[in-house]
């Protein structure tokens, strides 16, 4: 098994970083763990809509049918 966390962010902050790893370390042993990178599109905040359809399609792109999905967002 693997889990993948897909991140919506361009600045690799530490804390982030630093929560990873934990992670990383306490799933290692029962599966492979890796943080992919999505880039935020830059639109104006007039055009949210269209930014989070944009990241949305790159997302989707990154799933497989078969995948297990757990979403977890800022709100």
């Amino acid at each position: 098994m693997q889990v993948v966390l897909l991140a919506v962010n361009d600045q690799k902050e530490d804390w982030f970083n630093l929560l990873a790893a934990h992670y990383n370390k306490k799933i290692k042993p029962y599966a492979k763990f890796d943080v992919q990178w999505i880039k935020p599109f830059r639109e104006s905040r007039d055009d949210l809509e269209k930014k989070i359809q944009k990241e949305a399609e790159t997302i989707l792109k990154k799933i497989e049918s078969n995948d297990v999905v757990i979403v977890c967002d800022q709100q």
